[in-house]
């Protein structure tokens, strides 16, 4: 079964790129998706699943939409999450437009993350926007990381 289980994140994650980086801002987050992210036309959403010490142990690229959203699979998410063993996630994703301004939409979608990954006991660390800057939720208090 252990077996099965390492064969199945790796068909669905990316390696991590360097197990001794450890992810302590959102800088560093966006740093470790950007190759990723670059000049990407439509919206992407990453997510970096972390150790119990905030090393990267890979990464997904979990939805695909177009201008202005993106779908996103909870369920996809807390299941790669916990086949890999991930103590926290890390979401990331563009705006296409370069407007790092989160929408209401990414309000819900961090909310539902939160709830969803705390039924587990895996943290929501993050939840970044890329644009021409950056938002993270985290270091802006906004929404469910306000409280």
């Amino acid at each position: 079964m252990a077996e099965f289980q390492e064969v199945a994140v790796r068909l669905i994650t990316v390696p991590c790129r360097d197990p001794e980086q450890v992810i302590n801002t959102y800088e560093d987050a966006i740093r470790y998706v950007l190759q990723d992210l670059q000049l990407c036309a439509v919206e992407h959403v990453t997510v970096i699943f972390l150790d119990a010490g905030g090393c990267p142990i890979c990464h997904a690229n979990i939805g695909r939409g177009n201008l202005d959203s993106a779908c996103v699979s909870l369920a996809e998410i807390g299941r790669i999450a916990l086949l890999c063993n991930a103590a926290g996630v890390i979401c990331v994703h563009n705006h296409p437009s370069g407007n790092p301004e989160p929408s209401r939409e990414d309000d819900a979608v961090a909310e539902k993350m939160k709830k969803a990954l705390g039924l587990f006991d895996i943290r929501l660390v993050d939840f970044v926007i890329a644009g021409k800057t950056y938002c993270s939720y985290q270091q802006e208090k906004r929404g469910v990381f306000g409280e």
